[in-house]
C-alpha cells in the first residue's frame, strides 16, 4: 500500500503539483498578480538605457598610460610582480609574496624602506588580481 493511498483513505487531501496552497479564486488571482509584476518588472528593465556623457578635450598628461601612472620610487631598482593562475592556491601564494615583501627591510639611499613599497608594477592573470589590487 503505498503512501497517497493511506493518506486519502483518512479523509485528507493532497495538493496536486502545479496548483497553490491558497486554494480557489484567490490562489489563481493572486498567481496570476504575482505572474504580471514579474513580467512588467522584467520589460522595464529592459526598455531604460543609460547614456553615456561625451568626452571633452583630454589633457594628455592625465591619460592612465603606464609612463604616467609609475610609483616615484628610486631610479635604480625596478620591481615588477606578476601573478599567474585563477585559484585559491595560487591567491594565497601571491598574498604570502606580498606578506613577505612586506616584511623586509631594504636600504636605499640611506634609508630604510619596505621592499613592497618599491615595487613598480603589478600585473596578475587569473582571479586573484581582485586580491593583489
Amino acid at each position: 500500500m503505498n503512501l497517497c493511498k493511506r493518506v486519502r483513505r483518512h479523509g485528507q487531501k493532497i495538493p496536486a503539483l502545479g496548483k497553490s496552497w491558497i486554494g480557489g479564486r484567490t490562489g489563481r488571482l493572486l498567481t496570476r498578480a504575482v505572474l504580471l509584476v514579474m513580467t512588467m518588472l522584467t520589460v522595464t528593465g529592459c526598455a531604460t538605457r543609460i547614456w553615456n556623457q561625451p568626452i571633452g578635450k583630454l589633457d594628455p598628461s592625465d591619460a592612465y598610460v603606464f609612463r604616467t601612472r609609475l610609483p616615484v620610487n628610486a631610479d635604480d631598482t625596478f620591481i615588477v610582480l606578476a601573478f599567474s593562475g585563477g585559484g585559491t592556491r595560487s591567491a594565497a601564494f601571491a598574498y604570502g609574496i606580498l606578506e613577505k615583501l612586506r616584511d623586509t627591510k631594504i636600504v636605499i639611499g640611506g634609508q630604510q624602506r619596505r621592499l613592497l613599497d618599491e615595487v613598480d608594477v603589478i600585473t596578475s592573470a587569473g582571479k586573484q588580481g581582485t586580491l593583489i589590487t
